[in-house]
């Protein structure tokens, strides 16, 4: 039996913090696009079920269009049952709200629920929405059978500090030792696999795009084949998005003008694989001298077509070669020994200087 865990789609998200309207437009509907792309792949590869641990829409701000998208993907493939747990940005889960529901579509409520996945009943799975009244008390509901492969579904993560939010409260060690082989996770973006317990396995599938530079690295969701029989399961990764969210550091010590970085940015790019179609982050890091003629908007205009979304953010942090200015009698050296006898930060010190001598010679102050 082959299952997909997936989780965290956050169809129809906003997205207009770091897109243009027009461009957080067409990923939204590239977001969309996913449900069914997904159901195709269950399709080709022979899966029985889709596990969606959570999160399918982001809050209310889904369209009409996105919820009949996904509606009309399920039941127009009843072939694959689709089993739905609501997390906690499915604050009004769309997916109850049809008058008739597909018979290939089961969604979790709040009370810890059970199912048999094939005939023998020899692997199950369970599930609860977490609420504010059951995230505490959920635990003692979760009774499962020694002989059976037991998938348990859940929408949450174990915090320390002291979260405000329930779905934030899990204790997982009163999870371990209740059989479980598999916890189907959601609401980490990030794919995770690790041990529960002697016996089972914690998994989060991440969400299959990242949406933002705080979701970098591989996307995808999870597909597990299971042997009815022996219980001998393979646990694969399938990356899924589209496009890959990268984050590029690139080191600036030693350069003095904007050319510099510019070869830097190149070096670093050469040995990054990416395409056109996918998001970059450039982030220049590092101290650099604070008369470093270092042109922002250039190289933005200059990688702009690098990728589809190209950002560069400048990180770096300035330093001041005092040593060089005590010989000089000029305007410029009494500016800068009066700046370093101030009582100011040696960071705003090295701001201060910069904008100074660049206003001293008449440069633009950026």
């Amino acid at each position: 039996m082959k299952l997909i865990h997936c989780a965290d789609l956050h169809l129809d998200s906003k997205l207009q913090t770091w897109l243009s309207e027009e461009k957080a437009k067409e990923r939204r509907d590239e977001l969309l696009s996913n449900f069914p792309r997904l159901v195709e792949y269950a399709h080709n590869n022979g899966v029985f079920g889709i596990l969606i641990a959570g999160d399918l829409y982001d809050r209310n701000s889904a369209s009409k269009h996105a919820e009949n998208a996904v509606m009309a993907t399920i039941a127009g493939n009843r072939d694959i049952m689709f089993y739905y747990l609501p997390g906690n940005h499915d604050d009004k889960c769309v997916l109850t709200r049809y008058k008739v529901i597909p018979e290939n579509l089961f969604v979790f409520g709040d009370r810890f629920e059970t199912l048999n996945l094939n005939s023998t009943g020899s692997v199950t799975l369970s599930g609860v929405a977490l609420t504010e009244d059951n995230y505490s008390s959920f635990y003692d509901e979760v009774v499962l059978e020694r002989d059976k492969y037991n998938i348990v579904m859940l929408h949450g993560e174990e915090k320390t500090g002291g979260s405000a939010h329930f779905e934030e409260r899990l204790d997982l060690r009163l999870l371990r030792n209740r059989y479980i082989d598999y916890l189907a996770m959601g609401h980490v973006h990030k794919p995770v696999i690790t041990g529960l317990d002697d016996r089972g396995v914690m998994c989060y599938s991440g969400c299959l795009e990242g949406r933002g530079f705080d979701e970098c690295g591989p996307r995808g969701f999870y597909l597990i084949d299971i042997d009815e029989y022996n219980f001998r399961v393979n646990y694969t990764f399938v990356p899924f998005a589209r496009r890959k969210m990268l984050e590029v550091e690139v080191p600036c010590e030693g350069c003095s003008i904007t050319e510099d970085i510019e070869q830097r940015i190149e070096e670093k790019l050469s040995e990054t694989d990416h395409t056109s179609s996918d998001y970059l982050k450039i982030v220049l890091k590092g101290r650099i001298d604070a008369l470093c003629e270092k042109d922002i908007p250039y190289l933005r205009k200059l990688f702009e077509k690098r990728a589809e979304v190209v950002r560069i953010e400048d990180m770096t942090e300035l330093k001041v070669d005092y040593d060089s200015f005590k010989k000089d009698m000029s305007l410029k050296g009494e500016f800068v020994r009066l700046v370093r006898n101030s009582s100011c930060s040696d960071a705003d010190k090295a701001e201060i200087i910069r904008i100074g001598i660049s206003a001293l010679m008449g440069e633009e102050i950026t």
